[in-house]
């Protein structure tokens, strides 16, 4: 578990206004992503890829080797 920066907050409520399907738990993940640089996310859930910057990855292969 990783605590989230006020700021991080901030702008999950501003992901969360402007993304119909994303629930406001995933607005704070991808601030947080966007806040550290980090750009690829495994996850089944398919609310995130309208989150520019962020690519999600849904198979256990490792796209980078």
């Amino acid at each position: 578990m990783v605590h989230c920066a006020q700021k991080d907050f901030r702008r999950a409520a501003e992901l969360f206004e402007t993304h119909d399907r994303l629930s406001f738990g995933d607005a704070t993940v991808a601030a947080y992503m966007r806040r550290t640089g980090i750009e690829h996310l495994y996850s089944f859930d398919d609310d995130f890829d309208g989150i520019e910057g962020i690519t999600r990855l849904e198979t256990p292969d490792d796209p980078f080797s």
